[in-house]
Protein backbone atom coordinates (compact mmCIF):
# COMPACT_ATOMS: atom_id res chain seq x y z
CA UNK A 1 0.00 0.00 0.00
CA UNK A 2 1.22 3.86 -1.10
CA UNK A 3 -0.62 5.47 1.37
CA UNK A 4 -1.81 4.77 5.38
CA UNK A 5 -5.72 5.12 6.06
CA UNK A 6 -6.47 6.32 9.28
CA UNK A 7 -9.74 8.04 11.22
CA UNK A 8 -9.45 11.28 12.73
CA UNK A 9 -11.26 10.59 15.83
CA UNK A 10 -13.96 8.34 17.26
CA UNK A 11 -16.74 9.90 15.65
CA UNK A 12 -15.47 9.12 11.95
CA UNK A 13 -14.13 5.51 13.11
CA UNK A 14 -18.26 4.73 14.90
CA UNK A 15 -19.95 6.57 11.56
CA UNK A 16 -18.33 3.74 9.53
CA UNK A 17 -19.00 0.86 12.18
CA UNK A 18 -22.54 1.65 12.63
CA UNK A 19 -22.46 0.98 8.84
CA UNK A 20 -24.81 -1.53 7.38
CA UNK A 21 -22.60 -4.77 7.23
CA UNK A 22 -22.90 -4.21 3.13
CA UNK A 23 -22.34 -0.57 3.11
CA UNK A 24 -19.13 -1.01 5.30
CA UNK A 25 -17.86 -3.52 2.91
CA UNK A 26 -18.09 -1.50 0.10
CA UNK A 27 -16.31 1.61 1.78
CA UNK A 28 -13.31 -1.12 3.09
CA UNK A 29 -13.12 -1.64 -0.69
CA UNK A 30 -13.27 2.26 -1.48
CA UNK A 31 -10.51 2.81 1.45
CA UNK A 32 -8.23 0.30 0.03
CA UNK A 33 -8.03 1.42 -3.45
CA UNK A 34 -7.30 4.75 -1.85
CA UNK A 35 -4.46 3.37 -0.10
CA UNK A 36 -3.15 2.11 -3.32
CA UNK A 37 -3.95 4.48 -5.65
CA UNK A 38 -4.27 7.70 -3.53
CA UNK A 39 -4.88 10.99 -5.46
CA UNK A 40 -5.33 8.20 -8.52
CA UNK A 41 -8.06 7.04 -7.00
CA UNK A 42 -11.15 6.02 -9.86
CA UNK A 43 -13.37 9.10 -10.35
CA UNK A 44 -16.68 6.34 -9.89
CA UNK A 45 -15.01 6.05 -5.96
CA UNK A 46 -14.13 10.19 -4.94
CA UNK A 47 -14.92 13.84 -5.76
CA UNK A 48 -13.35 16.56 -5.10
CA UNK A 49 -15.00 18.84 -2.69
CA UNK A 50 -12.09 22.19 -2.82
CA UNK A 51 -9.36 23.14 -0.25
CA UNK A 52 -8.27 19.79 -0.54
CA UNK A 53 -11.22 18.00 1.06
CA UNK A 54 -12.21 14.81 -0.65
CA UNK A 55 -15.21 12.65 -0.25
CA UNK A 56 -14.98 8.03 -0.89
CA UNK A 57 -18.31 7.24 -2.43
CA UNK A 58 -19.71 3.85 -1.64
CA UNK A 59 -23.48 2.35 -2.74
CA UNK A 60 -25.08 -1.25 -2.09
CA UNK A 61 -28.41 -2.45 -1.44
CA UNK A 62 -28.83 -0.57 2.13
CA UNK A 63 -28.42 2.40 0.29
CA UNK A 64 -25.40 5.24 -0.23
CA UNK A 65 -22.07 5.59 2.05
CA UNK A 66 -20.11 8.89 2.23
CA UNK A 67 -16.53 9.52 3.79
CA UNK A 68 -14.83 12.71 3.67
CA UNK A 69 -11.28 12.40 4.07
CA UNK A 70 -7.70 14.50 3.48
CA UNK A 71 -4.20 13.75 2.52
CA UNK A 72 -2.23 14.67 5.16
CA UNK A 73 2.16 14.75 5.05
CA UNK A 74 3.77 11.91 5.38
CA UNK A 75 1.13 9.65 2.40
CA UNK A 76 -1.68 9.25 5.36
CA UNK A 77 -5.08 9.35 4.20
CA UNK A 78 -7.44 10.65 6.94
CA UNK A 79 -10.80 9.92 7.24
CA UNK A 80 -13.19 13.23 9.05
CA UNK A 81 -16.43 11.69 9.24
CA UNK A 82 -18.70 8.95 7.80
CA UNK A 83 -21.92 9.13 7.30
CA UNK A 84 -25.32 7.66 5.19
CA UNK A 85 -26.47 9.45 2.19
CA UNK A 86 -30.52 9.95 2.56
CA UNK A 87 -30.88 12.34 -0.57
CA UNK A 88 -29.55 12.97 -4.15
CA UNK A 89 -27.35 16.10 -2.85
CA UNK A 90 -24.49 15.66 -0.30
CA UNK A 91 -25.93 17.43 2.93
CA UNK A 92 -24.88 20.52 3.91
CA UNK A 93 -24.23 19.73 7.42
CA UNK A 94 -22.44 16.58 6.56
CA UNK A 95 -20.22 19.13 4.46
CA UNK A 96 -19.65 22.06 7.34
CA UNK A 97 -18.93 19.15 9.62
CA UNK A 98 -16.21 17.85 7.54
CA UNK A 99 -14.75 21.32 6.45
CA UNK A 100 -14.80 22.28 10.54
CA UNK A 101 -12.81 18.87 11.24
CA UNK A 102 -10.51 19.84 8.69
CA UNK A 103 -9.65 22.94 9.74
CA UNK A 104 -8.70 21.62 13.02
CA UNK A 105 -6.56 18.86 11.60
CA UNK A 106 -4.48 21.93 9.85
CA UNK A 107 -5.09 23.91 13.10
CA UNK A 108 -3.18 20.69 15.13
CA UNK A 109 -0.39 20.08 12.49
CA UNK A 110 0.62 24.13 12.43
Amino acid sequence: MKFGVEFSGKEAMEGYLNLPSDLRKKLAYAMDLLAEFGFDIPAKYSKAFGDGLFELRAEAKSGIARAFYTFESGRIVVILNVFVKKSQKTPKLELERARKLLKELRNEAS
